[in-house]
């Protein structure tokens, strides 16, 4: 429940029922306050300080990473349900909670598997690495002029949360930037037909919710995963960000296949220095 100045629930505020995961918070001071904590407890937490990123912070508010970034505010966590995790036995429970129910039938299709997801979850990065680059070498040639000023104006008045004409300057850059690649991106879509149907959507939805489900050791089965795809996309906010980023991974691979480029390997530390930049 999101918090104004004075420590009191803000009205119009984010509310939301969530999860965090205790790996992910680094400092010591925090993971004290949470640690020993019980259902019905509330603790005000900065949602940043339990977040591993910004796209888990933005998992947890459930709005958008730009979103996420831009809120200093701090929450009251009232702890409704506290899950541990143990080491699980490989067998065929541990197998279809995972990947679906007789999906994974061994130790080595396990590992198989395992792997595949790996090496999926670092193409996600570096498609992302790659979308940036490109952003910025095609944005650059480009060379969009926007209204800046008409735009400040714009975002000082239609800006859900007030904000001051001197932090509407310091993030302008940012947004413009993104502004570019939205009217780059949407010039792609139009022209080349690239489309999403409700079906890509419906399984684009599960297969994000069934990665989120294994990450914190959720059973995941396909029954409870049709009935949560159903749920997340009755939000329309929420559907239309999930059918932006299934937009995103069409126009990023329609991009990789129309334009020449160079595969480069790198080491694991590497990549993470590039990501994290």
């Amino acid at each position: 429940v999101e918090l104004n100045a004075d420590g009191e629930v803000l009205e119009g505020g984010i509310f939301t029922d969530t999860s965090v995961s205790l790996e992910f918070v680094e400092k010591a001071k925090v993971k004290k306050e949470l640690v020993g904590t019980k259902a019905g407890d509330v603790v005000v937490v900065t949602p940043k300080d339990l977040a591993k990123d910004d796209n888990d912070l933005a998992r947890i508010l459930k709005i958008s990473v730009d979103e996420a970034k831009a809120n200093k505010n701090k929450f009251n966590l009232n702890i409704k349900e506290i899950k541990r995790l143990e080491p699980a036995d490989l067998n065929q429970e541990l197998f279809d909670k995972l990947f679906g129910k007789d999906t994974v039938k061994t130790e080595e299709e396990f590992r198989a598997k395992v792997s595949e997801n790996l090496k999926n979850g670092f193409l996600a990065d570096a498609n992302r690495l790659f979308k940036k680059a490109f952003a910025d070498k095609f944005s650059k040639k480009l060379d969009l002029k926007l209204p800046a000023d008409f735009l400040k104006r714009w975002i000082l008045s239609s800006n859900e949360k007030p904000l001051s004409q001197a932090q509407v300057d310091e993030e302008f850059p940012a947004y413009a930037e993104q502004l570019k690649w939205q009217i780059i991106e949407n010039k792609i879509i139009e022209e080349n037909n690239l489309q999403v149907d409700e079906k890509e959507l419906l399984d684009y939805t599960k297969e994000l919710l069934r990665k989120q489900f294994a990450q914190y050791g959720l059973p995941a089965e396909d029954a409870q995963l049709d009935g949560a795809v159903k749920n997340v996309l009755s939000d329309q906010k929420e559907a239309r960000r999930i059918n932006e980023m299934l937009y995103d991974e069409k126009v990023i691979e329609f991009i990789k296949e129309n334009v020449k480029t160079e595969e480069e390997e790198v080491a694991y530390t590497e990549f993470v220095e590039l990501f994290n930049k």
